[in-house]
Order: structure tokens, then C-alpha cells, then sequence
């Protein structure tokens, strides 16, 4: 779980440094999580688009209140 939150903290940390675009698809992101060795479920997706897109750093707990209607089964955990 700490090894997938590195992984996920450097994909985002090369977004910014390199933001290309405004905004990046999920898609794009999906290739991104498993070219980094990571399975893109949809709510990792639905999480990493949330942050990855955003000019701001939501919290966990923004990024929960943002996607749990979408994901009902969505928990902190997940998020965190």
C-alpha cells in the first residue's frame, strides 16, 4: 500500500512538473497507473483525475465528498 502511494505521489509530482495539458483524460491517466505498474480500477482513476486535474491539492477528504456519491462502496481507506 506505501509503495502504491510513492508511486502514485511521483506520477503526480511528474504531471505538475510537466503539465502539458490543462487537463488529462482518464484514459490517459489509466495508461499512466499501469505503465507504473499499478492496476487502474475505476475508483483509483476516478481519484488520481480528481487530483491530477485539480490547480489545488484536495484533501482526502475532499476528494472522498467529491467522489462518494459516484462510488458508493468508496471508502476513506481507498481514498487515503
Amino acid at each position: 500500500m506505501i509503495a502504491n502511494f510513492v508511486i502514485v505521489t511521483d506520477l503526480l509530482k511528474t504531471i505538475r512538473l510537466h503539465m502539458e495539458k490543462d487537463q488529462y483524460s482518464e484514459s490517459e491517466l489509466a495508461t499512466m497507473l499501469h505503465n507504473a505498474g499499478l492496476r487502474p480500477s475505476v475508483q483509483r482513476i476516478s481519484i488520481f483525475s480528481l487530483i491530477a486535474n485539480s490547480r489545488l491539492h484536495p484533501s482526502a477528504e475532499e476528494i472522498y465528498s467529491n467522489l462518494w456519491h459516484r462510488f458508493p462502496s468508496l471508502s476513506r481507506t481507498t481514498v487515503y
